[in-house]
């Protein structure tokens, strides 16, 4: 019985998908795309009028949260653990500290396409504020 050419499309297009993969700090290497998964942020415990035998006074609360801002790939560009120097798709140098970040590998066709997508919408931004 032959197939459809519809789920024929359809079976190639998830074909062409992929999905994120969150790394382990040891797994990041120079030249890989990522974007942060999650964030984790710490605060003291007494800013909670919690039961202290729950949260001991000393101890940080750690709370996970997902990142607000777009997931935009990032480059790696240099790896000295815990602290990588990644490159936006604006061409930014910026630091990241992996012990407060949890991130994923970009399929690199994706972040390749997102970053000039992003670029392109930089520029034109850029040029609408000359005018």
């Amino acid at each position: 019985m032959g197939r459809c050419s519809n789920t024929s499309e359809i079976a190639a297009q998830r074909a062409a998908s992929s999905l994120a993969k969150a790394l382990a700090p040891e797994e990041i290497r120079r030249g890989d795309f990522v974007t942060p998964l999650f964030v984790v942020s710490e605060w003291p415990s007494w800013f909670w009028c919690d039961d202290d035998a729950l949260h001991p006074r000393d101890e940080l609360v750690r709370i996970r949260s997902t990142p607000c801002d777009e997931a935009s790939p990032l480059e790696v560009i240099g790896v000295c653990l815990p602290f990588l120097l990644v490159e936006t798709p604006q061409r930014e140098g910026r630091t990241l500290d992996i012990r407060r970040v949890r991130l994923a590998r970009l399929d690199r066709k994706f972040a390749r396409q997102t970053r000039r997508a992003l670029r392109r919408r930089e520029k034109r931004r850029q040029s609408k504020a000359k005018k």
